[in-house]
């Protein structure tokens, strides 16, 4: 399966890239809504996503579209796009790390990408055709 998943991102690379961000979940309006005695299915949850890349920061303009089809694809999950600027961003991903951190008992090194000694990583993993074999874009 690792290699189907790595031929596909493989794909995805040939093809260009059509956007590229970060997301992450909270309770629906934002963490301080949510307290820890609630069972996590007795919550609503939205995807907060943003065109924070760090190589590529595709147009603030592009979010209204990128919203419109991560709610056609996820019908009934709440969807809030924010542009990497925008201080909202911030404080909902401060306060998602901090639930994380202080209630939930995640490590910091666990909100970070990272491999252990001797782990493969899926980039690792990852064989493309020779360019004369792809097909055309």
């Amino acid at each position: 399966m690792t290699r189907r998943i790595a031929s596909n991102l493989c794909l995805v690379w040939y093809l260009g890239v059509r956007y590229s961000g970060e997301f992450h979940p909270r309770p629906q309006g934002g963490w301080q809504n949510f307290r820890d005695d609630m069972y996590d299915s007795d919550v609503s949850w939205e995807l907060v996503i943003d065109n924070n890349s760090g190589t590529y920061s595709p147009d603030p303009m592009m979010l209204p579209a990128l919203k419109a089809c991560m709610e056609y694809n996820f019908s009934g999950f709440n969807i809030i796009a924010l542009d990497y600027n925008d201080p909202a961003l911030k404080e909902s991903v401060d306060a998602c790390r901090a639930y994380a951190l202080n209630i939930r008992g995640v490590h910091k090194e666990d909100l970070e990408p990272h491999t252990h000694n001797g782990e493969i990583t899926l980039q690792q993993e990852v064989t493309c055709a020779p360019d004369d074999t792809l097909p055309p874009p």
